[in-house]
């Protein structure tokens, strides 16, 4: 797994807190990082690999890089959609 910190020679950490399967082919899997001192959440989709070749998933561009400063918001986003969906309670 490569990140952009190879490329700008800024310092970069993550580790994986969640993943899900999305569908036979991909996985979605979110990471703590930090980048230049701030901690970010990054929720990406990921191209599975080869159960023969460990190693070969393939991270997308698809996804969202977050603050954490901003996770309580996101979180309101989705207990917002679970509400509207049925699935939830209304709580802020």
């Amino acid at each position: 797994m490569s990140n952009n910190s190879e490329k700008t020679g800024e310092s970069s950490s993550q580790r994986l807190v969640y993943s899900f399967d999305k569908n036979a082919i991909e996985e979605v899997r979110a990471y703590l990082q930090e980048w230049r001192s701030q901690q970010y959440l990054d929720i990406r989709i990921w191209m599975k690999g080869q159960p023969s070749e460990p190693g070969s998933e393939t991270p997308t561009k698809r996804g969202l890089c977050i603050s954490t400063d901003l996770l309580s918001e996101l979180k309101k986003a989705v207990d917002a959609a679970a509400v509207e969906m049925g699935e939830g309670d209304a709580q802020n």
